[in-house]
This record gives C-alpha cells, structure tokens and sequence, in this order.
C-alpha cells in the first residue's frame, strides 16, 4: 500500500473558537455551541520541522464549548490560553479549502476546554469541586498494566488505569515480547508488538484513504481529573529490503488519539527531518473505536507517524533509534488516550512479527 504525499513538518489546527467571556484560569458552567455558530478556522503546516512560518488551509470548525448557565450547563470548563494562532501572512481570512502563506503569532485569546461532566438531575455548581493540587508526573504504562486491576494512583490523587486491545482481528504477540510488556533495556519504555500478522494489523484502503481498522492499541484512562499528556514513538521503522522490493516488506506506524467528556482531541505528531520516519495523513475507523469502548463514532481523519523511505529501508538497532522516532503531544486536556500500532504495509511472507515502544508516559495537568 502507497502512503500518501508527506507534510513537510505537523499540521496543527487553530483552536475551533476562543471565548473571551472569562480570563484563562477560571471555570465556568458550559456546552457545545449550537452547530448554527460554527464558524472558520486553519490547519497550519510547517515549512520546516519548528518553523513559525508555512501554509494554512481554511476549513469549517467543529462546535466548541461555550459558558452557560448552570441550568443547562453539560460540562465544567476551564479557559485555557491559546498562545498561537495561524494567520494569514497578508491578513486575508481563507474559506474552506483555501489556502495562503501564514505564520504562528502570538495571542491572548483563550479558549474553553471541558474538565469534568455537570452533575446529572441538577444545576452545575458555580465553581468545580475541590481537587488535590495536579503534579505532573511520568509514568511507565507496563507497570500499569501489571498492577493489580492495571490500575495506579498518582501523587497527585488521580488515577491511572491501562488495558491492551487486539482490534478486528489483528493478531498480538503471545510470548514475553508482546503489548504491554516492559522493553527489557529500558523498563520504562512499553512495547508493542504483533504478528504473525496477516492482513488485520495492516492499514486498510477506504475510500482511497489508507485507514486504521486492525491494529493493537493500548488504551490509557484517567480519573479524579484531566490530564494533558506526551509520549515518544520508537523503533517505527521496517525491513531490510532492497530499494527495488520496498514493496514486500513491512513498514510500520503509530498514532495516538484522546478524548475529553467524550469529546475527540488530536495530539500535535512531529518527527525529526534527519530520521526516517514522517507524518502522514491517514483514518480512524469509527468501528475500530468502538471496539476499544468509544462507542459509536465515524470514520475519521488523523495523522499518523510512519516509516516514510522508499529508498532506505532499514530495521534500524537500538544504537540508531533516534533515527525512527515520532511524538505526540497534546495540547489541551483529556480523560481517555489510546496509543495505536499497525503496518503501513504487509510483509508479502505474511508471517512477520513486528514490534514498536513508546515512551513513558508523561502525564500534564
């Protein structure tokens, strides 16, 4: 399977809309706005890995929070700062589908992102329930999954829990090498692994739209609180194979996708321009969602890091694994993660057993 053209650096949304209704910081009663006042916003792309400068596409935004009153309140919000937002390098506001020269400047809008559902059969409170002081802290998901009831309680209060799903049929790993288990150099590092694989753990075509249907995922939630997380991707990378039979090997890809009050939140995914992996643009598969407990969700776009060389392709050792990294960060809080492995591309041997790691967990406030 061909992946698709290659951004240069991330594409990151602009912020759907800001509320200037009160100071970042605070919280206020709030609900998603009627779909009437959706409005415009950009998706910036880099023209190189840390650029401020690139190209922005307008697209419409999806609906975002809003205060109201507590009556009818559905979410706590807190008003968080945006910092950036992608403008027009001329000024101009682009339509949907449109694009023109842009840069990342500064700003002090802000904008609501959800913290806590409203207490059900009555008013929201005016201010949300006294938690412990968040402490960020870093935790390695494999010793989650290998407590008791995989769970784990921060210093904070908050409590961590992780599960492993094999989606649609893609085979994991049954030996001492499989998801969840702990990389034996670095122990804090989880790895990923599946195989023999077949064509489940394999990105499927959709519409023309190489998508994520089969693949292992580990799913990461979080209680008595939010949590704004990053990881690290390693080891994405693919067999040894001359230029010529690029094709039938395995390549491999990771993503990682969030949700807050069941609300989907996308992470920022970079990689470095001296290794070999990228960011592509890829599908989730609403279907595959449910099965790891989202419930009923579409079909939905995201990007993914991927091994992206059609001219070097190399299983690199853990001395060169800088050179197939990616992360994924989170800009705004979420409750619910899943971390997500699977093959840009089969081995046409189809038995390969293929594995990744992703980093500790590094869990903001």
């Amino acid at each position: 399977m061909q992946l698709l053209p290659v951004v240069a650096a991330v594409a990151v949304a602009a912020m759907a809309a800001v509320a200037a209704a009160i100071p970042a910081g605070e919280s206020c009663a709030c609900a998603l706005a009627d779909a009437t006042t959706v409005g415009r916003c950009m998706t910036f792309a880099a023209s190189s890995l840390g650029s401020s400068e690139g190209r922005c596409t307008g697209k419409d935004c999806e609906p975002s929070f809003e205060c109201v009153d507590k009556s009818v309140a559905t979410h706590m919000c807190q008003s968080r700062a945006v910092q950036t937002v992608p403008t027009c390098t001329d000024g101009a506001t682009v339509g949907a589908g449109a694009s023109c020269a842009c840069s990342q400047q500064r700003s002090t809008a802000v904008t609501l992102s959800p913290t806590q559902a409203a207490p059900a059969g009555r008013s929201a409170p005016a201010k949300p329930a006294a938690t412990p002081k968040c402490k960020p802290a870093t935790v390695a998901i494999n010793a989650v999954l290998a407590a008791k009831n995989q769970r784990g309680k921060l210093p904070d209060g908050r409590v961590i829990s992780a599960q492993v799903f094999s989606v649609a049929g893609c085979v994991p790993r049954s030996s001492g090498d499989k998801t969840g288990s702990a990389y034996s150099k670095r122990k804090a590092w989880t790895r990923m692994a599946q195989g023999p694989n077949g064509p489940t753990c394999t990105l499927r075509d959709v519409a023309g739209v190489p998508t994520y249907v089969g693949f292992q995922a580990i799913r990461i939630k979080i209680s008595g609180g939010t949590m704004v997380p990053s990881l690290t991707f390693e080891d994405v990378d693919a067999t040894t194979k001359k230029a010529s039979q690029a094709k039938d090997g395995w390549r491999e890809t990771m993503t990682a996708l969030g949700r807050n009050g069941g609300q989907i939140v996308k992470p920022q995914l970079t990689t470095s321009s001296k290794g070999m992996t990228r960011v592509f643009t890829y599908q989730m598969a609403g279907s595959s969602l449910k099965e790891i407990g989202w419930g009923k969700q579409p079909n939905m776009a995201l990007e993914g890091v991927s091994y992206g060389s059609w001219t070097t392709i190399k299983n690199y050792k853990d001395s060169q694994a800088d050179m197939v990294r990616g992360s994924a960060v989170f800009t705004e809080p979420v409750d619910d993660l899943v971390v997500v492995y699977a093959l840009t591309q089969a081995d046409k041997r189809k038995n390969a057993k293929t594995g990744v790691y992703m980093s500790a967990l590094t869990v903001g406030c």
